[in-house]
């Protein structure tokens, strides 16, 4: 009797460990969505703080899945990247403007991945697909930012107290400026009073010295009274007056005929229309003869005895080359060494209010960087632009493709002053068969520096 009791004891022990068993299991399996069909997509960050394998993932505040993996980047300016394992169900709510973000429950709660839906118009993501990701807000960042806000204001409210200062100081002055000046004015007025009392008296004079004057020209008195009244003096004058006459009449006719002269010269059929039209022609036959070099010059380029030379020296014309030209090119190692960085668009694009790709400062850095490295070769070698467009029909990839080439290429041009003859931008749309993703797609730009051996 006790035997069976004593096996009672252990059965019922057994059966509840394996049931608890069972529940542990289901409940691990149902966290890690091994009971629910699930698909795996990715994002980059540059910073991870806070995540491990088995963080959760959430859709609108949903827990929706969990991370599976984090690849460390090769390099210190490369993003990591999180795997992420979603319920199918849930899948479609992530689109490809969907964007993942790491947040905290509260201030120092555990760490989660948030996926914002996307809009409607965008198209929804696959499994092994890739979305934007945005770095998380440490608290530590907007602790230093608050502190130096407050800085900033301590040291503007010392500026103000200081300005305020200095202009109850100036208006003092100015208040005591004010003053003296009134008084200056009251003996300036006191002194104007005096002067014009005299002046008047002046006048008085003057016009009684006048009138004395008028007697005495009538009476024929002084050199003005002689000339009032002299009539041989007259007749001088009136001499001289027809003599300046005839003399501004001559003058006339010397200018006139001046005029005829330039008209006879500058007119149609004058030597200077005839100097204008040797010129021009002289212009014309100069311009024919640089046309005639640079056609030449093209021709030679092209020459099988001389091509090989002009392609050594970076002399070819990348607007000719159709993508498959450029890839022949690219792949052939016998003549030139390639030396290819890439860069993603999440990096280096934005999109402003007209919907137009635009350089971020985070995308000029990471080219200032990348220059930096291919500045160490030879700066006659070719440097071409690749650009790259994941999403869209064929015809938008090259379309986009090629936008981003020209784009970074001219902002390469501005910023490092290289020769303009050897740096291309062409668009491959998402053809990228070196590409460090792995399966022969990009999205963004590569730089390749083709180095002459």
């Amino acid at each position: 009797m006790q035997g069976r009791q004593q096996a009672v004891r252990v059965g019922a022990f057994v059966a509840t460990g394996l049931l608890l068993f069972i529940v542990g299991l289901f409940l691990i399996g149902d966290r890690r969505l091994l009971f629910v069909a699930n698909d795996e997509i990715e994002t980059t960050l540059t910073k991870v703080t806070g995540l491990q394998v088995g963080t959760r993932v959430r859709i609108g505040g949903m827990n929706a899945g969990e991370v599976t993996a984090i690849d460390v980047p090769p390099r210190p300016e490369d993003p990591f990247i999180v795997h992420m394992r979603l319920r199918r169900d849930l899948l479609h709510l992530v689109r490809t403007d969907s964007v993942a973000q790491v947040q905290t429950d509260g201030l120092v709660g555990n760490a989660f991945i948030q996926i914002g839906p996307g809009s409607n118009e965008a198209k929804p993501v696959g499994a092994g697909d890739r979305i934007a990701g945005r770095d998380p807000v440490e608290l530590a960042d907007v602790l230093d930012e608050a502190t130096r806000t407050l800085e900033s204001f301590r040291t503007f409210v010392d500026d103000i107290s200081g300005d305020v200062s200095g202009t109850l100081q100036s208006l003092t002055e100015t208040v005591d400026g004010v003053n003296g000046v009134i008084g200056e004015v009251e003996t300036s007025v006191k002194t104007i009073t005096v002067s014009t009392n005299r002046t008047i008296e002046q006048g008085r004079r003057v016009v009684e010295s006048t009138a004395d004057v008028i007697e005495g020209v009538r009476a024929g008195r002084g050199t003005l009274g002689k000339l009032v009244n002299d009539d041989q003096l007259y007749a001088d004058i009136k001499a001289v007056t027809v003599d300046a006459r005839e003399s501004a009449r001559q003058a006339k006719t010397l200018t006139s005929q001046t005029r005829e002269s330039l008209e006879r010269l500058l007119g149609a059929g004058g030597p200077v229309e005839a100097f204008l039209d040797d010129a021009r022609s002289a212009s014309s036959s100069a311009e024919e003869v640089l046309s005639d070099l640079a056609e030449e010059t093209e021709a030679l380029k092209r020459n099988f005895l001389l091509r090989g030379f002009f392609q050594r020296r970076g002399f070819y014309d990348i607007d000719e080359m159709t993508p498959l030209e450029y890839r022949e090119f690219a792949a052939d190692r016998s003549k030139r060494t390639t030396v290819r960085l890439w860069i993603s668009a999440d990096v280096l694009f934005s999109r402003d209010a007209s919907g137009h790709e635009q350089l971020t400062p985070e995308g000029r850095a990471r080219l200032d960087l990348a220059m930096g490295t291919l500045l160490e070769h030879r700066r006659d070698s070719p440097l071409i632009v690749e650009g790259y467009a994941a999403a869209g029909s064929s015809a938008e990839q090259f379309l986009r493709s090629d936008e981003r080439a020209r784009l970074v290429r001219g902002y390469i041009g501005r910023q490092f002053r290289r020769d303009m003859s050897i740096t291309g931008a062409i668009g491959l749309a998402s053809d990228a068969r070196e590409s460090p993703r792995g399966d022969g797609t990009w999205d963004g730009v590569a730089l390749a520096l083709h180095v002459p051996r």
